[in-house]
């Protein structure tokens, strides 16, 4: 019928009341293209550190990644299931658009367990300073690991200190750097999980179909519809500026 709202729409009206229900843990903010912005502006990227820092940023955004997917809990945890430089892969252009990508192999994942995931980035080029392919490059030339060192036991987003010496990236410094570039931008502060719920609401607000975000974040079930924040903006484009002029309507 030409009044049918689309699939997707309709599922979305029918579950994102949820969102009005999320416990308070849940409301944590997105984090938004102009955070990212400002993490780059005060960002150091002439630092290994830096970049790999920001590597990890754009790709917890882009590929809707949960905290522990690009960071270690801390320095003395148990880091086998961790991702590895060598879980690392660029995929060079292809299809009708030309798009790179780079694929990052989860050995284990939340819900796929021991299966894992790929947590896959594409190139932004039309935000290029955003791009998660080009910053992943530079924290190639940087951090990639050394002849002398094991790329399957190196951290995906370890980095090389000014001495010289290879460090994991911890959820702990991962956060408190991104939230001083933050700081100094005049912004809030986010949580690591921040990033993923960005993910999830900037495809949305880009009109990615619903079962793509699901997907490509991970999801199994429509648990992800309480990650999308900005439902109501939908929801006034679906049913604002109604034209009843010509309605079969009584």
């Amino acid at each position: 019928m030409p009044w049918a709202l689309d699939a997707s729409a309709t599922r979305l009206l029918r579950r994102s009341a949820k969102l009005t229900a999320l416990p308070t843990l849940e409301k944590r903010r997105p984090v938004r293209l102009p955070d990212l912005q400002a993490m780059r502006e005060h960002a150091d990227l002439s630092t290994p550190g830096h970049r790999a820092i920001w590597a990890a940023a754009l790709f917890a955004f882009f590929a809707m990644c949960r905290p522990g997917e690009i960071s270690i809990r801390t320095l003395t945890a148990d880091t086998s299931e961790r991702a590895r430089w060598s879980n690392f892969s660029f995929v060079a252009s292809r299809g009708a658009r030309n798009i790179a990508s780079v694929v990052l192999k989860l050995p284990s994942e939340k819900v796929h367990g021991s299966a894992g995931f790929d947590r896959i980035v594409a190139q932004q080029r039309k935000m290029p300073e955003l791009c998660p392919v080009a910053a992943f490059h530079q924290h190639q030339a940087s951090n990639a690991p050394r002849p002398n060192e094991d790329a399957t036991k190196t951290g995906a987003f370890s980095y090389l200190t000014a001495t010289g010496q290879r460090r994991e990236l911890t959820d702990s410094h991962f956060t408190k750097t991104v939230n001083a570039w933050l700081h100094a931008a005049g912004r809030e502060r986010v949580t690591g999980h921040c990033f993923r719920i960005g993910g999830a609401t900037f495809f949305f607000s880009a009109e990615k179909p619903l079962d793509d975000i699901r997907i490509r974040g991970g999801w199994e079930s429509d648990a992800y519809l309480v990650y999308i924040r900005d439902s109501y903006v939908r929801h006034a484009e679906l049913f604002g500026d109604v034209d009843a002029t010509h309605l079969f309507y009584g």
